[in-house]
């Protein structure tokens, strides 16, 4: 019995650290993207101007105006917690589907939706602070060129004003005017977005990879490298085009209370977004997330599952 739980706990370690390293590389492969899209779902929001006509116009005029390091804004934040975010995403699905199947069964669906909707609300606690920071990080110093990499320590130009000096004063400055309810601003959003979309991820990648086992004649934990791309590619995909309009809500919030609180909660928002936008305003930024999606979710699940290869873990 002993060993048996030995085994168990050792083999939910492998699941942390194979997801916490297949986390940092889908952020670092995605983050320029996602800086685009909080730049677009934000504009026309409280008084902030439309400067980007589309995404493509967003990438340049960052990348003219802030330089290559204006698309890393805020990325110190989800590098830090990517890893427990991540860990905590396949370690809570893995724990949990090795409780409800054996793990040499194919992942049955509703089995591998639960699991996942679970690690979904288990690490929205830990998504919505982070989210916050990078949100905030992201939406200062529009126009004004970045030099450095914020965690090189310097990462404006001279003269240029930033409210927040880094990911850290950024922290602390929400927590001190905001208190922990600042912090968690979006939280419940956050949880909404995060427990089902969740849940679809882990099963839509399952889907695919089962599919192309079949195609191919193979074992399910035999698939290769390009089918793990392109079914988490497609998988982070649909959990986006699914969970969207709750993410843009989620954005306004945790943008809201630099100097005045414009929103109520999450239901005036939403209001507010429709009444200014109508129906639009809730899938502004779509196109550079779904084209963010494909990358990060690509490198993050082939890194997660060629690390628990490397591990001799099977897979559910």
């Amino acid at each position: 019995m002993d060993n048996y739980n030995f085994m168990n706990q050792t083999r939910i370690a492998k699941d942390y650290i194979a997801g916490c390293i297949g986390g940092i590389a889908g952020i670092i492969v995605g983050h320029p993207f996602d800086t685009v899209k909080v730049r677009l779902q934000m504009q026309g929001s409280g008084g902030i101007e439309m400067r980007y006509r589309g995404m493509l116009h967003c990438f340049i005029d960052i990348m003219k105006t802030e330089s290559a390091a204006g698309l890393y804004k805020g990325v110190l934040a989800p590098i830090i917690s990517s890893g427990f975010i991540n860990a905590t995403v396949f370690g809570v699905h893995g724990s949990i589907m090795h409780r409800l199947q054996s793990e040499h069964d194919r992942p049955r669906p509703l089995n591998a939706f639960l699991a996942g909707s679970a690690a979904g609300f288990t690490s929205s606690f830990i998504t919505c602070p982070t989210e916050l920071v990078r949100i905030r990080m992201q939406m200062q110093g529009i126009g004004q060129r970045e030099v450095f990499l914020e965690f090189a320590g310097h990462h404006s130009a001279p003269g240029a004003h930033r409210y927040y000096a880094s990911t850290w004063d950024c922290f602390v400055k929400v927590y001190k005017r905001e208190n922990i309810r600042g912090v968690f601003r979006g939280g419940c959003i956050t949880i909404l977005r995060e427990t089902p979309s969740f849940g679809i991820y882990f099963v839509s990648f399952n889907y695919f990879c089962l599919q192309s086992a079949k195609l191919f004649n193979v074992h399910f934990d035999e698939v290769g490298p390009v089918t793990l791309l392109i079914a988490g590619g497609f998988s982070g995909m649909l959990c986006w085009l699914i969970s969207y309009p709750m993410d843009v809500v989620k954005s306004r919030l945790q943008a809201d209370g630099v100097e005045d609180n414009k929103y109520r909660g999450m239901i005036d928002c939403a209001k507010k977004t429709y009444h200014t936008g109508g129906a639009g305003a809730f899938f502004k930024g779509m196109t550079p997330t779904l084209v963010r999606a494909f990358p990060s979710n690509a490198t993050t699940w082939l890194t997660y599952i060629m690390i628990r290869r490397l591990f001799k873990v099977d897979r559910n």
